[in-house]
């Protein structure tokens, strides 16, 4: 892993969920999870897979809006040098 994602991803996974009218979810009931890609997740957070895609095309918007602001990790741009 080379870029520190976790936090901005649960971010949009909670940005997605509110956007279809859904509460926010834990980070532990977010990472039940996780091994999945994010529409699955998103299906297996909702419990639907209709509002599961509703939700993946919102995640998508934010995770393309917030792409810009994710870090490396620490000596990774040593190591890529």
């Amino acid at each position: 892993t080379l870029i520190d994602s976790l936090g901005i991803a649960l971010e949009s996974f909670n940005y997605a969920l509110k956007q279809i009218g859904e509460p926010p979810r834990s980070i532990s009931e977010i990472k039940k999870f996780f091994g999945r890609s994010a529409d699955r997740m998103l299906a297996g957070l909702t419990g639907d897979e209709q509002k599961g895609l509703q939700a993946f095309e919102h995640y998508i918007d934010h995770q393309t809006k917030r792409a810009e602001s994710l870090i490396l990790h620490a000596g990774i741009r040593e190591l890529l040098k």
